[in-house]
């Protein structure tokens, strides 16, 4: 198997020819029951054989190509509104016929991450209820099949489904709650296309593009990313090299077995294909997408790269941007979710900035981003397990950042975020944006909103002097804006809200119930 493996290698890196197609085939997310992206050219793709005329037709539209010398094609269909009867996408090409039927119009959302967002409807806390209600024609869902690849995949065997108990019961919570909410609100066809695995890091994730547009990863691009590619000079030699250790090692395997001996490991190939390689997740489960016309994607992901904390906010900014660049449709909305409250907080040290606190301020940094949202959880988080089951409230809160975001209704949709902080009179006045109607301090459970509690609840509010020395913080909410003291420090310069591993008890949100997220204005 493994030198199955190692030879398959060696012969797509070293020749990249493709075989010749004769089939007409569909290569991407193409299948029943699916969904087009609405008020957006609608590309279409596949492979026929060499020089072919393709003709695609859907509705009262028709478009014709060629296929080029290596066998693919492509065309634009142009943009249609939404729409909610079915019709037929119609692949002609001489007396072969690819037909996709029951295709609906609406927005299409990629949710991608780790394990939180791969987490099934049937484990939320109320999902057996929400599947027994499952029955809807206009929300379609698409489950990308876990594969890591050491090159970018072309093809998916796409499957939609229409919302029915049996196909949104092992379906992402997250998803699927993000999807009614705006279905609800928008009256359109939803299409959702999960493409995410447990446990993984962000960089699988990241295609080259990404990589490559952020300084702060340029010694990892040129360390990780350009020698998987061996169509460059330092990618080619570092294929050759390990192409000849395979060679040799078959000689060696041979001789080995031969003799009646156990053969020698086998040399690793240059490009493992498995889901913790930089780029193998996005070469094989997004680039297959790419570029079927989409509204946007949402992401739920961090707790795989704990260990870089601020810098997470450096490949946060390679994810988006270098599946942006790649996809060629602009700066798409792209939502992502900060990480919940899990495990206990090491210390008591008011000092704070420990666990995930700086994860999730990488998070917060990323809001730099063009056109992101961040979904703020560190109140519905559990202690003792690392999968929160309340995916009602995730998926909510994402949907309203799209809602106000992308589809510009006039809402809140965003706890508040730290803005800016003034020293005055021996107090630190901090505002923010998206107050809403007011800043409160808050106590969640379950499922139901945060009831109001005195500001002196709060614990996770310190201040530091110009010598650096932390100490708990007093605060008071002055209208719009959060005022803290010490009698420890006489004129505060710095402040931290929540940035511990977990930040229990009463929280600081805005009256519409959005929490505030953790922040530090020292790490701006």
């Amino acid at each position: 198997m493994k030198y199955r493996l190692a030879m398959r290698f060696l012969a797509v890196s070293c020749f990249m020819i493709p075989a010749a197609v004769q089939a007409l085939e569909l290569s991407g997310p193409f299948s029943d029951h699916m969904v087009f992206q609405r008020d957006k050219p609608l590309p279409v793709w596949g492979r026929a054989e060499a020089g072919r005329t393709i003709t695609v037709t859907f509705g009262e539209q028709s478009h014709t190509t060629r296929a080029r010398d290596d066998g693919s094609w492509r065309v634009h269909l142009a943009a249609e509104p939404a729409s909610n009867t079915g019709r037929t996408l119609s692949v002609m090409s001489g007396d072969d016929v690819v037909a996709v039927t029951n295709v609906l119009v609406g927005d299409v959302w990629v949710c991608s991450g780790q394990s939180n967002m791969e987490w099934p409807l049937a484990k939320a806390s109320n999902g057996p209820a929400v599947i027994g209600k499952a029955s809807n024609d206009t929300m379609r869902l698409l489950y990308m099949k876990k594969e890591a690849a050491a090159y970018p995949r072309d093809s998916v065997a796409a499957s939609w489904r229409p919302v029915r108990p049996e196909s949104v019961t092992s379906f992402s919570a997250v998803a699927y709650f993000f999807g009614r909410e705006l279905q609800q609100e928008l009256s359109v066809p939803i299409g959702l296309i999960q493409a995410a695995w447990g446990g993984t890091a962000i960089q699988p994730w990241t295609n080259p593009e990404g990589w490559k547009r952020v300084d702060e990863l340029s010694e990892s691009y040129t360390n990780y990313i350009v020698k998987m590619d061996p169509r460059n000079p330092v990618g080619r030699d570092y294929h050759l090299a390990a192409y000849d250790d395979i060679e040799r090692w078959v000689n060696d395997a041979r001789a080995a077995v031969a003799a009646g001996v156990l053969p020698p490991d086998m040399p690793s190939p240059p490009v493992p294909e498995n889901q913790g390689v930089a780029t193998a997740l996005y070469n094989g489960m997004i680039h297959p997408l790419i570029p079927f016309a989409i509204r946007g994607a949402i992401w739920y992901q961090g707790e795989a790269n704990a260990q870089d904390e601020l810098d997470y906010r450096h490949r946060m900014e390679a994810l988006i941007k270098g599946w942006r660049d790649k996809w060629g449709q602009g700066d798409f909305p792209f939502y992502y979710v900060q990480l919940a409250n899990f495990l206990t907080t090491p210390t008591n040290e008011p000092a704070m900035n420990s666990g995930w606190g700086l994860i999730r301020e990488a998070q917060r940094l990323s809001l730099a981003v063009t056109n992101t949202g961040m979904a703020v959880i560190i109140d519905v988080g559990d202690v003792s397990d690392i999968h929160p089951r309340n995916k009602q409230d995730v998926g909510r809160r994402l949907a309203a950042l799209a809602l106000a975001g992308e589809f510009g209704q006039d809402r809140i949709a965003s706890g508040p975020l730290y803005r800016d902080v003034e020293t005055k009179g021996g107090k630190l006045y901090i505002t923010f944006d998206h107050v809403g109607s007011g800043l409160m301090a808050g106590l969640k459970s379950g499922l139901e909103a945060p009831q109001e509690r005195p500001v002196r609840d709060v614990h996770w509010l310190s201040v530091s002097g110009r010598d650096g020395v932390w100490h708990w913080a007093d605060a008071e909410i002055e209208g719009d804006r959060l005022v803290l003291s010490s009698p420890a420090v006489r004129e505060p310069v710095a402040a931290r809200y929540a940035t511990v591993m977990n930040p229990t008890g009463a929280l600081l949100y805005n009256r519409e119930g959005f929490p505030m997220s953790p922040f530090a204005t020292d790490t701006e």
